[in-house]
């Protein structure tokens, strides 16, 4: 067709081109250190980069309808048909061949980034890719409990709004997306640690549940400043407020994030009685939601401000309360989270002690 045609094309070409450079490279012996060597690592890592976020995009469209079709005999797909009896089919063989190309790509990468001695490098970027997982895995979270609550509430769902075609309510997708790159990442940091290059076992075990918790923290307070906003929507009378969906979007937010309530008291345990594995990541992670915390309570303070200055000299703005609603919301989030944060970095002696 006039657009297969010229991408198949490029592609070839594109192909032929990186065979020739991978085989002129193969002369030379890998570098390990100076110029050459740090272009190695853009090539290696960036690539990985670029493959990862083509995998993210590409996989919430590829998995839904795997499922339908082999699972559910294409129901969710016929719920799209349209009047004249028109029916989008996806190729299944396809589908499932583009999913896998782009996993072996983002594999081999990975693999060849194995090979790497830089620690540090290495370290944070698959840790990267590791919250990436998390991050998707949490959304994937987020939209399960948001569709059980409207379950719940007797709204109907529609098959196709959940294994369709690019999905309103693609958990299936991101679920199974966020499981795929975490277990990956995991193993080719667990690769490291046998390697003697990234950290232990255990401490490798206790980093992971930092970069959990501060993520699934973010999602818990949105959800918690997103419940505390529609319901000054409520008392202070908007003109739009907040409709039952709203409500549900913020509690699916709230209940997804609530296991980094778990993993707090298991990192506050393992300080305590593991130091030497977890003060380091401890202290990131406290620091971390920290930072957050303080950036929440600055954005607060500073639309409260605003609002009332406008309002003092006489010009406020249209949508002031809608804004009011917000910074007073946000303030309410910022505070217990800065609050408990600094809390926590005292108690913990966070700020006298170096990471270990």
């Amino acid at each position: 067709s006039n657009t297969v045609g010229p991408s198949l094309a490029f592609a070839l070409s594109t192909l032929v081109l990186a065979l020739l450079l991978e085989l002129e490279r193969r002369r030379i012996a890998t570098p390990t250190e100076g110029t050459s060597a740090v272009f190695l690592r853009i090539h290696t890592y960036g690539v990985q980069a670029v493959l990862l976020i083509t995998l993210v995009i590409s996989w919430p469209g590829i998995v839904p309808p795997l499922v339908d079709g082999i699972f559910l005999g294409g129901r969710a797909q016929a719920e799209n048909c349209i009047g004249s009896g028109q029916c989008p089919h996806a190729n299944l063989f396809l589908l499932a061949l583009a999913g896998l190309w782009f996993v072996a790509a983002w594999l081999f990468y990975g693999w060849l980034t194995s090979r790497d001695s830089s620690r540090f490098l290495r370290f944070t970027l698959h840790g990267l890719g590791f919250a990436v997982g998390v991050g998707s895995f949490l959304a994937g979270l987020y939209t399960f409990f948001r569709v059980l609550l409207l379950l719940l509430f007797s709204k109907p769902v529609a098959l196709s709004t959940v294994l369709g075609m690019y999905p309103q309510y693609n958990f299936v997708g991101l679920l199974t997306l966020g499981l795929l790159v975490i277990f990956i990442y995991h193993a080719w940091l667990q690769a490291g640690v046998n390697q003697g290059r990234l950290p232990t076992h255990d401490s490798l075990r206790i980093i992971e549940l930092a970069i959990i918790s501060v993520l699934a923290a973010v999602t818990f307070w949105w959800g918690v400043g997103n419940l505390l906003y529609n319901t000054f929507t409520l008392l202070l009378k908007f003109p739009q407020a907040a409709d039952r969906d709203s409500w549900l979007s913020a509690s699916a937010f709230a209940i997804a994030g609530c296991v980094s309530i778990a993993i707090e008291f298991y990192l506050q345990h393992a300080n305590r009685s593991e130091p030497e594995l977890a003060a380091g990541p401890r202290r990131a992670q406290v620091l971390a939601l920290l930072a957050i915390g303080i950036l929440t309570l600055s954005v607060a303070i500073a639309t409260t401000l605003y609002i009332g200055l406008t309002t003092v000299l006489g010009s406020p703005i249209a949508n002031w309360t809608q804004v009011l609603g917000f910074g007073l919301a946000t303030l309410l989030v910022g505070l217990p989270l800065a609050g408990f944060s600094l809390y926590t970095a005292l108690n913990e002696r966070q700020f006298n002690q170096p990471a270990r």
